[in-house]
């Protein structure tokens, strides 16, 4: 007689070996996606507050530039750290500095007494996710004529730049 040997069918699937092999590469694939969308979403942030500061820069920059243009030495003083400004149309605006903010605001004059505080009201030229922080606001003479220094820092959440500018009287 003649001995046969049993042989098992073999049954469809994967050998435990085979999954965890392919468990680990799954794994490795989700991770690596995983990383790379932290990192394009940070990078994102990082992008978007620095393009708020560099569009409240430039803001504050269009703005200070209006309130200069076409504006005479003798209409510019300051006061402590408001500068008080009288434009050609004999309107007069306040550019002060409290609290975070750079602060542009329509002053009064009648009959040539004090104006009042600049910190009343006016429009904030920066906006809320960014803080003005060591402001300088000075009139000075430089290179023989009157002119307004601007020295700031804009502060947002993760970055700092630096706001720097001159406007000359006309």
């Amino acid at each position: 007689m003649m001995l046969t040997y049993f042989r098992p069918r073999k049954l469809p699937g994967f050998t435990l070996l085979e999954l965890v092999i392919y468990s680990a590469l799954v794994s490795m694939i989700v991770g690596a996606f995983l990383s790379a969308a932290f990192f394009l979403i940070t990078t994102s942030q990082r992008d978007r507050e620095r393009n708020d500061l560099l569009e409240n820069e430039r803001f504050m920059a269009s703005k200070v530039s209006w309130l200069f243009y076409g504006v005479r030495p003798n209409k510019i003083w300051s006061v402590g750290p408001v500068i008080y400004v009288q434009r050609p149309n004999g309107s007069y605006y306040a550019l002060s500095s409290s609290n975070g903010t750079l602060q542009l605001a329509p002053a009064t004059d009648t009959n040539g007494d004090s104006i009042p505080d600049a910190y009343s009201g006016g429009v904030k030229l920066n906006n809320n996710h960014a803080s003005v922080i060591s402001p300088q606001l000075t009139v000075a003479m430089v290179n023989g004529q009157k002119a307004v220094q601007i020295q700031l820092s804009l502060q947002g959440k993760n970055e700092t730049r630096s706001f720097v500018r001159t406007e000359y009287a006309q």
